[in-house]
């Protein structure tokens, strides 16, 4: 037992070290497809059903194989015409695929469910001339149980013996009905029961099924447009070998849209390329290529070049060549827009040391253009005024000049393409192209070019309402089927991105950061953590979070902070201003992020006028400050220093106001201090409070919103060198023995810090520092107080 226990404990500690290293690596939590920027619909040509098979990490991930339920309703649309005009189509949609066979029979047993009750489909079947569709709907729903219906937990395996008893019950009475019935309809639909019943045998190891599963084939055949026919050719062609039954399978994949993905799956490699050896039926070449391309991430521009001379018409091109242009747009414009370089296995790279990660992004963008090239030509050369797909291509072409940056080339595109009201993708695609073409060449700070950007908007907003939500992606579903397009319902969203990396390149910061904010997607801006949740601690409407203030932290000037604050107070907005205002932040948390900004400019008196302007209870009552700052000075540093045992000053409340205070007091009175042993101590104190506020002091939250111990932020280096130099001066005037030897052991230290962030690989473990200043306390001052206290209390001085 004992040594059970220790296994299992090893096998643990394994599995939180093999976490934790993957932890150190930060980044944002990305779900599917968020690191991908799309803007190309892939159902451009109208080819619904095919979602599951788009460019997307989505691939093959749907709970339901037909996501738009194109067979279903196909097959209710089926039933209309034969129930007629009184049954609404949506009533039978209920019934059939809404309502599981315990309620359907509960129900038709106690007629006592309202929706039942109220249902014309049920009507209809309820109607003593319709006895035989009721009949018929009854079995189906008997048939129904024996995929869906709670099996008996207990037995082992899914085939156990109850489920095939209930397979041959639901066999028998598929046969009774198509020998009771004359209509056609029904004995077609109960043949269909009947061979789904049969093939499910079959597989269970029944195999004298096999003769009698042909002949119930042969049956549906005489009705080649119903869609039981693509459903049957999939449940028949499985019990056959070889190029039969791969020509069935695809021949299924063809005729159906809910067999589709079991039908993809159902074909390996080698059976789609023995097939194309062994025919030379131009439809079943088509239909391998189309499987082929599908299962291929990589260009295959050559592959679709043969689907095209084979069948210039074949209806699966448009959808084909989507994907290439969705590939090509997500391997340019991902890394452009959202930052993520194009994947790359960093174990792979790192073993050519002479090149790095960047270089090979450079190498595949380089690429990816050619590949542009490659099919846009190809695209061109197909382009004919008369081809069936000649306005899918005209767009198709405008996208693909809008990412190589011909924006006047797309423009003409789309100009020459006309329009199609009742086709909401289409027109959605036109706009998005005619927005992309547009912001890129007209000037976005005219109030004309706005004004015409928010008409656009709307027009978009019109035509997908889901564009409406915040314009926020949840991108939590995996897997939902109404969550299929969800890649595709960002397009907004990633159009506001990409006007704000417009806005950016024309030096307006402030509508840039809006936009930003207003598109709200992930990119790598803010790598390291996520300060959604940093809330607001009274929850209100208003909440405060960094997530207001990324982008102007990262991009922003105190100038900026300037225009943000007169443009949240600007009365006559225009819509296009009144549209990004949504993305406003509270005004206390822009003149926050001023006065740290003026901090890091090292411009503290400056800092002080802006934090006394704010609410002073602000840092109590918002984000976490109240967390991280301190409520203490920050001029005495406490066990860093043990030679030094002041203690600082005690505040009564969180605030920057407070804390900055006391740094500009101190530069005052160094200011007009003639004593030089004092005024060596006011800049110790005064480079003390820097130290302080850097990744490693107590007070970081005064020049940063994130602290790591990962890592020595950028933003703490200009302060530590201030730090360093005021600490020289302290000790270049200083006459005071213990100052001198002080001054040196905070250079020491401060020393350290740098040659860490220079040198990432001393981040971790210990190294055993000898700086020159370290070198020159031991060498003048090592009988000091000073440097005892050091050598005892901390490692690096021994």
């Amino acid at each position: 037992m004992i040594r059970r226990l220790r296994k299992y404990l090893i096998c643990i500690s394994l599995i939180l070290i093999i976490v934790l290293q993957s932890t150190i690596a930060c980044g944002p939590f990305l779900r599917l497809d968020e690191q991908n920027f799309s803007l190309f619909n892939p159902n451009l040509a109208g080819k619904g059903g095919l979602e599951i098979f788009y460019y997307s990490e989505r691939l093959f991930n749907s709970e339901l194989p037909d996501p738009t339920q194109k067979d279903y309703r196909r097959n209710c649309h089926e039933w209309r015409n034969i129930c007629g005009r009184s049954v609404k189509e949506a009533d039978i949609f209920s019934i059939q695929y809404e309502m599981n066979g315990n309620d359907f029979a509960l129900n038709l047993l106690s007629k006592s469910d309202s929706v039942f009750n109220h249902n014309s489909f049920v009507k209809w079947l309820l109607l003593p001339s319709n006895n035989a569709f009721l009949d018929y709907m009854i079995c189906a729903k008997k048939a129904e149980f024996t995929q869906f219906g709670n099996l008996d937990p207990w037995e082992d395996g899914l085939f156990d013996k109850n489920y095939d008893s209930l397979l041959f019950q639901s066999a028998r009475d598929g046969q009774n009905g198509y020998q009771l019935v004359k209509n056609n309809f029904l004995k077609n639909r109960y043949t269909f029961q009947v061979l789904k019943s049969q093939y499910y045998l079959w597989r269970h190891g029944y195999t004298h099924y096999k003769d009698s599963l042909a002949d119930l084939y042969s049956h549906i055949q005489l009705d080649t447009n119903s869609v039981i026919y693509g459903w049957s050719q999939l449940y028949y062609g499985l019990t056959l070998s070889g190029n039969d039954r791969t020509k069935l399978v695809l021949e299924s994949f063809d005729h159906s849209e809910s067999k589709k993905l079991i039908c993809f799956q159902s074909l390996t490699k080698e059976d789609l390329s023995d097939l194309e050896k062994n025919t030379d039926d131009k439809y079943y070449k088509a239909l391998c290529g189309v499987f082929q391309i599908i299962n291929n991430p990589e260009r295959i521009l050559n592959k679709i070049k043969e689907i095209y001379s084979l069948d210039r018409n074949n209806k699966y091109l448009p959808f084909l060549l989507s994907r290439e242009i969705d590939k090509i747009e997500t391997w340019i414009w991902s890394p452009k827009y959202l930052g993520f370089n194009t994947k790359a296995d960093n174990d792979y790279y790192a073993s050519d040391e002479k090149r790095t990660i960047d270089y090979y992004a450079k190498l595949n963008y380089w690429k990816d253009r050619k590949y542009l090239d490659s099919v846009r030509s190809f695209l061109y050369e197909i382009n004919t005024p008369n081809y069936s797909f000649h306005n899918f291509l005209n767009l198709s072409i405008a996208h693909l000049e809008n990412v190589r940056g011909n924006y006047s080339t797309a423009m003409k595109l789309i100009n020459q393409t006309p329009h199609f009201p009742n086709n909401k993708i289409f027109e959605q695609q036109r706009i998005v192209e005619e927005i992309i073409s547009y912001a890129n060449s007209e000037n976005l700070n005219s109030s004309d070019c706005q004004q015409w950007l928010m008409f656009k908007i709307r027009e978009l907003e019109a035509i997908n309402p889901r564009f409406l939500i915040n314009n926020i992606p949840s991108y939590h579903n995996y897997y939902y089927p109404d969550e299929i397009t969800e890649e595709q319902d960002d397009d907004l969203s990633e159009l506001l991105l990409m006007l704000s990396r417009r806005f950016q390149s024309i030096g307006n910061t402030m509508l840039a950061g809006l936009l930003y904010n207003k598109a709200s997607l992930t990119t790598d801006m803010n790598s390291f953590l996520s300060y959604s949740d940093y809330d607001d601690k009274n929850q209100s409407d208003s909440a405060v979070n960094y997530d207001q203030i990324a982008y102007f932290d990262t991009y922003g000037t105190p100038a900026t902070m300037d225009s943000l604050l007169s443009f949240k107070s600007k009365v006559n907005k225009s819509p296009f201003e009144k549209y990004i205002s949504t993305a406003l932040a509270q005004q206390d948390l822009y003149k926050d992020l001023k006065g740290t900004m003026f901090i890091r400019q090292m411009k503290y008196h400056a800092a002080l006028d802006v934090f006394e302007s704010m609410h002073q209870d602000y840092w109590a009552k918002n984000y976490e400050y109240d967390t991280y700052l301190p409520e203490h000075g920050l001029e005495y540093l406490g066990t860093i220093t043990p030679w030094d045992s002041t203690k600082n000053v005690y505040f009564d409340k969180v605030s920057k106001t407070l804390l900055t205070k006391e740094l500009c007091s101190l530069l005052d009175a160094e200011k007009v201090e003639n004593d030089l042993d004092k005024k060596a101590g006011l800049l110790q104190r005064i480079a003390n409070y820097q130290y302080n506020i850097t990744d490693y002091g107590a007070g970081w939250m005064m020049l940063q919103y994130e602290n790591s111990s990962a890592y020595f932020s950028p933003l703490s280096i200009n302060t530590i060198n201030s730090a360093m130099a005021n600490y020289k001066k302290a000790y270049s005037i200083a006459k005071n023995t213990e100052i001198r030897a002080s001054s040196l052991a905070m250079l020491h230290y401060c020393y350290k810090i740098i040659d860490k962030y220079y040198n990432k690989e001393r981040m971790y473990g210990y190294y055993n520092y000898n700086s020159k200043y370290l070198t020159e306390l031991k060498k003048r001052y090592k009988n000091s107080k000073t440097y005892t206290l050091a050598e005892t209390h901390c490692p690096d001085f021994k």
